[in-house]
């Protein structure tokens, strides 16, 4: 759910600081929480503390004392070092190896591209950091999908700012780019929108011979109707651009904050509407993009609800969202049948406040992880039992935000990538539950 990188990319670009980009931070989500870290780029530091079992930091004693663990976390790997900031990270397991992909701000202060690199199921680098999009612009939101038998490699998607004030895009655009096994770009990038002013975040998913994005995408203004924000949903085709312009969703009531899952026979997007009350809603196609159910998850609260993630686990849909019903932004939970036919009441994913939800389904539970969470703005991952329920207690993996999560099926366990608060760059971590 991811998902903004707060870079301005290019050579030769208007300057952009990073006092703006903490407020594009903050206006993604519920919440509103602004970066108040100091703003000069960190640069290059020693490699990241040891960190004790649960992930807190073990050395800094400003940091407020985190919760304990419900599993212990591997010590994070530290995978970017250069100056600027780095970002929103994506991360995909292929398999054999784990593969992330950030906005990144190395090109120095106010420009930014992105980067992509591969690990081993360690976190070790196994094939180099390596630019992937180099744009004029402001590229971010990355997501990375793996490309269908007969293509190789994979396909990636991101925002493709082209204005920007401290409140966020003005002007941007959705672009594409397929890459290959080793993440070389094989072919020049695609824009699969023309500007518009809203954030596009796109998103991805692979399955059923296709790649499907899905964005926020904006109906333009007619007589006696003003413009509209929508949620659209598309495949892509083996060349990167659009395969055809797919389905918009529930035009008369806007579509928001749109993420995308398949399953065994279906394609799942999970989005905001406004009817006229915030709802977190699933939507159910077949594979060509045929709506086949819609169910509202969340309905009846005159309170705030954004940036809804779905993910398939073995039997059930999974979802997970922000939600201010109680007064700040909290991570809620929900699991609905695999027709959409009912959904179970939501859950509290995390008791305090918490953004940027993300899912990661496989073994014996899924993944739920917020960033924001306190005490210490850490990133948290709620377990979830395959009856559905969230298991207590959370896995504390460290203080940063933008949290991406994988599973790796071969060792039973998950791979975390985040952006490191205090010096924003990117981290890698990894964890199992022995239940």
């Amino acid at each position: 759910m991811t998902n903004l990188g707060l870079n301005l990319a290019g050579r030769g670009k208007t300057p952009f600081g990073r006092v703006a980009l903490t407020f594009l931070a903050g206006f993604l989500g519920c919440g509103s929480n602004v970066d108040e870290f100091p703003f000069p780029d960190a640069g290059p530091q020693p490699d990241a503390p040891p960190l004790v079992e649960g992930g807190v930091d073990a050395e800094d004693p400003e940091e407020p004392d985190a919760p304990p663990s419900a599993c212990p976390v591997v010590s994070p790997i530290r995978l970017t070092t250069a100056l600027g900031d780095s970002s929103q990270p994506a991360i995909l397991w292929n398999g054999a190896q784990y593969v992330v992909v950030w906005a990144d701000g190395r090109a120095g202060v106010g420009m930014g591209d992105i980067y992509g690199a591969i690990l081993s199921a360690e976190g070790a680098v196994v094939a180099p950091e390596r630019v992937l999009v180099d744009t004029p612009n402001l590229a971010t939101s990355p997501e990375i999908a793996i490309q269908p038998a007969p293509l190789q490699g994979y396909a990636l998607v991101y925002e493709d700012c082209m204005g920007s004030t401290e409140l966020g895009c003005t002007q941007g655009a959705v672009g594409s780019v397929n890459l290959g096994p080793d993440l070389t770009p094989t072919g020049a990038p695609q824009m699969l929108t023309g500007p518009a002013p809203v954030q596009r975040r796109p998103y991805l998913a692979a399955g059923h011979g296709n790649v499907y994005v899905t964005y926020r995408d904006q109906i333009p203004a007619a007589v006696g109707s003003p413009a509209k924000t929508v949620a659209r949903l598309a495949p892509l085709a083996p060349t990167g651009a659009l395969l055809n312009e797919g389905v918009l969703i529930d035009q008369a009531s806007d579509g928001h904050y749109p993420h995308v899952a398949v399953g065994p026979t279906q394609v799942a997007l999970a989005y905001q509407r406004n009817k006229p009350t915030p709802e977190i809603v699933l939507a159910l196609f077949d594979p060509m993009l045929t709506l086949l159910k819609e169910l509202p998850v969340r309905t009846g609260l005159p309170q705030e609800a954004t940036n809804p993630v779905v993910q398939w686990n073995t039997s059930r849909w999974v979802l997970a969202w922000e939600d201010e019903r109680d007064g700040l932004a909290v991570i809620y939970a929900s699991v609905a049948a695999a027709d959409g036919s009912s959904a179970d009441p939501p859950q509290k994913a995390y008791p305090e406040n918490g953004n940027w939800p993300a899912i990661a389904s496989g073994g014996k539970n899924t993944s739920l992880i917020g960033f924001y969470g306190f005490p210490g703005e850490r990133v948290f991952l709620a377990r979830m039992q395959e009856n559905g329920q969230l298991k207590p207690g959370q896995v504390v993996i460290g203080v940063g935000k933008f949290p991406s999560v994988a599973y790796n099926p071969a060792a039973d366990e998950y791979g975390v990538a985040y952006q490191d608060d205090k010096e924003d760059e990117i981290m890698f971590a990894r964890f199992k539950c022995a239940d």
